[in-house]
């Protein structure tokens, strides 16, 4: 599945919880979308989660735009993206899950595993 439907299918994941989908006629900001519910707004970064090691169940990762990575560390910065939800989409059980906009802070990979306990 490619990312545009994963992008298509988080506006669906938000839609139907009563979250109104404001997108940008420019891509170039560290979200993919906002989403506003009762006047709170939150900027959505949905990713599509890999599996980390094909032989280990349950390896899920989701990676960090290759481009904001290398332009934060060679800054010595550790905090890369303002967004406020990572939504992960997990193809093999066809579902999202959401991890908070600090996932990444300190992180010096471009890749992390999603905690088990949040699968």
């Amino acid at each position: 599945m490619d990312w545009e439907t994963i992008e298509l299918l988080g506006y669906a994941h938000y839609s139907s919880q009563g979250y109104r989908i404001l997108t940008s006629l420019v891509k170039n900001e560290s979200y993919d979308f906002v989403a506003e519910k009762e006047g709170q707004f939150i900027k959505v970064n949905v990713k599509r989660a890999g599996l980390k090691d094909k032989n280990t169940p349950n390896s899920w990762s989701i990676s960090q735009a290759g481009g904001a990575f290398d332009i934060a560390a060679s800054k010595g910065i550790k905090k890369v993206s303002q967004v406020d939800v990572y939504l992960a989409y997990l193809p093999d059980h066809k579902r999202f899950i959401e991890l908070s906009g600090d996932f990444f802070d300190a992180v010096s990979s471009k890749s992390r595993l999603i905690p088990k306990h949040l699968l």
